[in-house]
């Protein structure tokens, strides 16, 4: 379980970052919307505190795209006219305002899937349109093939998501299931991103990743949603966690390639 932890997450944040890095802000956000890290945080609080506390965390969950989705729209706007830590600041502050609203007054999967339906609707509507251009689809250096991420910047982002994985993990008991599945979709990877994108590329590029990583969560919506009907609907605890999962990675992963050639024709 430790080397679960230790080694799972990191190891997909350290291929998205080199993806980002090798096509684009647009492909890195979309790659950023993958359950990359809520995923292997529900698997852990299912195997560690049963169904029944996954199934409300993963609720939380998907309720949390809304103050995900606030975090990035936030960030966008105010990095048109601040630096990347006036705009963190404000993301973050956002973030926890949305999260606890919803943490108040989330109740059920209804309720989580009409919320997270509407910020994932109104998203693409809700984020600034860069006052300069920005490539999409190719790494920010003319006729470069990969652009080497800047310093540190992988290895912060390893390290964020996994601290925000064993803090969720270790201390879930202690937050209880809500607390535990809005946490799960703390702004770890999508923020470090924004951080690093708009300190070397400036902030339409932040936004542009921010706004494509608001693209991909239809794929979080649609492996939570998945993950919670297939534990509701299980007959054994230990055999449905594993199926489970694998069911809800093969929806997110057929909603993800959909969102892709949705963004991909959007040239916004």
């Amino acid at each position: 379980m430790l080397a679960l932890k230790l080694l799972l997450v990191p190891s997909c944040i350290a291929i998205i970052t080199l993806a980002s890095h090798r096509w684009g802000p647009k492909v890195g956000g979309w790659l950023a919307g993958f359950p990359v890290i809520v995923g292997p945080i529900l698997l852990i609080l299912a195997l560690d505190r049963g169904i029944a506390f996954a199934i409300d965390a993963a609720i939380m969950s998907l309720a949390g795209i809304f103050a995900l989705i606030a975090f990035g729209v936030a960030y966008a706007w105010s990095g048109r006219y601040w630096g990347w830590f006036s705009s963190a600041v404000l993301g973050l502050i956002v973030w926890f305002a949305a999260a606890t609203f919803l943490v108040a007054t989330v109740n059920g999967l209804v309720r989580a899937s009409i919320i997270a339906a509407i910020a994932l609707i109104a998203a693409p509507w809700s984020f600034p349109i860069p006052t300069r251009h920005v490539n999409l689809e190719t790494p920010p250096v003319a006729n470069a093939k990969y652009v080497k991420p800047a310093s540190g910047e992988l290895f912060v982002r390893m390290l964020a998501s996994l601290i925000v994985t064993l803090g969720v993990t270790m201390s879930s008991q202690a937050l209880g299931p809500m607390w535990s599945g809005v946490l799960a979709i703390f702004p770890t990877l999508g923020g470090v991103l924004a951080v690093f994108s708009h300190a070397t590329h400036g902030g339409d590029y932040a936004a542009t990743l921010l706004r494509g990583m608001a693209m991909g969560l239809w794929s979080i919506a649609a492996f939570t949603l998945t993950l919670v009907i297939c534990f509701k609907n299980a007959s054994n605890e230990t055999s449905s966690i594993p199926l489970s999962f694998a069911c809800a990675l093969v929806v997110a992963l057929a909603v993800q390639l959909i969102a892709r050639w949705v963004f991909i024709a959007d040239r916004k």
